[in-house]
């Protein structure tokens, strides 16, 4: 949203951009997707005072999320102490903010709802406040840097209420269609993989264009064999409209 220093852009148009960001480097749209996701949440589900200190005007800041409930949050009198060991924390290193998902105790034990579903919720910590650990060796994606993030129990890390959120079930706080359905934030997450595709099929016809044909032809371009999968390959990629 343009009040919290976002470009406010329409979401078909978000998803174009992750897309053509894909076919170029799928590590950037995918830390981009992930982030924007983030953001959106922590602008929908917050209230007003949270929502500009995570987004300041005078200078945007990043924010990461792992919403997966891997720690464990125990209530206290000022809010509630954070623990725990979270993965994919997709483009931590680069962020302001993180958004941890934790489940929810007390002295006597884990919280549960009404409906006897385990409570959860993801909670904004500064990022210089937790440690980014150096797990992320992969083949693919490696550009995102998705390490794990760790609280241990010596880093007396307590989070006062209004800095959480559950993103599947708290409501928007903000009016406004643009906020009615906070599962929005998850429609960048194929765009990725759409905007691989595309640029996989683009590789591949470059390659098939230089690569000598064996069978004689001036390259396997011209190969009807080559022409009618890279042919299935490419319709099947433009087909792939997200929204």
């Amino acid at each position: 949203e343009e009040r919290f220093g976002g470009l406010g852009v329409d979401l078909p148009t978000a998803v174009r951009i992750v897309e053509d960001l894909a076919t170029l480097s799928a590590s950037v749209a995918w830390v981009l997707a992930v982030g924007a996701g983030a953001a959106y949440w922590t602008t929908a589900l917050v209230d007003d005072d949270i929502a500009d200190k995570i987004h300041p005007r005078s200078e945007p800041s990043v924010i990461t999320s792992t919403p997966g409930p891997e720690g464990k949050a125990i209530q206290e009198p000022d809010g509630w102490r954070i623990t725990g060991r979270w993965s994919f924390a997709s483009g931590s290193a680069h962020s302001d903010w993180v958004a941890v998902g934790c489940r929810l105790g007390d002295a006597d034990g884990p919280l549960v709802g009404a409906d006897g579903i385990p409570r959860f919720c993801s909670f904004l910590i500064p990022t210089d406040q937790v440690h980014i650990k150096d797990t992320w060796h992969v083949t693919g994606l490696r550009g995102t840097a998705s390490n794990d993030l760790v609280i241990g129990a010596d880093d007396d890390i307590v989070v006062h209420e209004s800095m959480s959120y559950n993103h599947l079930r708290d409501p928007q706080v903000r009016p406004g269609q643009r906020y009615a359905y906070t599962g929005l934030a998850h429609a960048l997450i194929p765009a990725v993989s759409v905007g691989i595709a595309r640029g996989a099929v683009t590789d591949a016809l470059a390659i098939c264009r230089a690569k000598a044909d064996r069978y004689g032809g001036a390259s396997i371009s011209t190969n009807p064999f080559v022409q009618f999968n890279l042919g299935q390959a490419a319709a099947k990629s433009d087909a792939a409209i997200i929204v």
